[in-house]
């Protein structure tokens, strides 16, 4: 579901425009590995682009496009990897579950958002619904700064859509939508 579109709408930025560089992760590399790379980008690719013949480089860890552009996975965790993010200008930036990352280092990587290709460069965020505490809920709901409780002074900039299983049941087994209704 969300990771599959958080993933999907990086390829077609990354398509749109040649040479552009992407950064995708987790808080832990190792599950940005096990569920990007193992899980969500095949789903992807065979789904929605079937054709489509990426490269990955192991090594530095990156998806090469057929147009020169870059998806680069990372892990949130460790100074060593925010380091590559900061030397670095990107077209979009991802956090996959967000709720695991401070705000802190959100807006440590937005100032990295800012590279020069023709696409509108962009934080892309997915998570399970967070408690109201959470600086989730202050900056995409209630469109507040965590940490001063004001008004954030771009608050038309941060979206968000919900997703529930219901809406997504052709691409879930029946077991697990039978599990959720069986829940409190």
């Amino acid at each position: 579901g969300k990771t599959f579109l958080m993933v999907r709408a990086f390829l077609i930025r990354a398509l749109k425009e040649e040479n552009s560089q992407h950064c995708i992760g987790r808080l832990r590399f190792n599950h940005t590995v096990s569920s990007i790379v193992y899980q969500t980008m095949p789903m992807v690719l065979s789904r929605s682009f079937p054709k489509l013949n990426l490269k990955l480089d192991k090594q530095h860890w990156f998806y090469e496009l057929p147009n020169g552009s870059q998806i680069w996975l990372f892990g949130y965790d460790q100074k060593d990897r925010i380091e590559k993010i900061l030397g670095t200008e990107w077209a979009t930036i991802g956090v996959n579950e967000t709720s695991m990352v401070t705000w802190d280092l959100i807006t440590t990587i937005i100032t990295r958002l800012r590279a020069d290709t023709g696409l509108v460069n962009k934080l892309i965020c997915d998570q399970n619904p967070p408690p109201k505490s959470h600086w989730t809920w202050k900056v995409f709901h209630e469109k507040k700064d965590p940490e001063t409780n004001l008004h954030l002074k771009d608050a038309d900039n941060w979206y968000y859509y919900r997703m529930n299983p219901a809406a997504n049941v052709v691409n879930l087994p029946t077991d697990y939508i039978q599990d959720l209704q069986n829940l409190p």
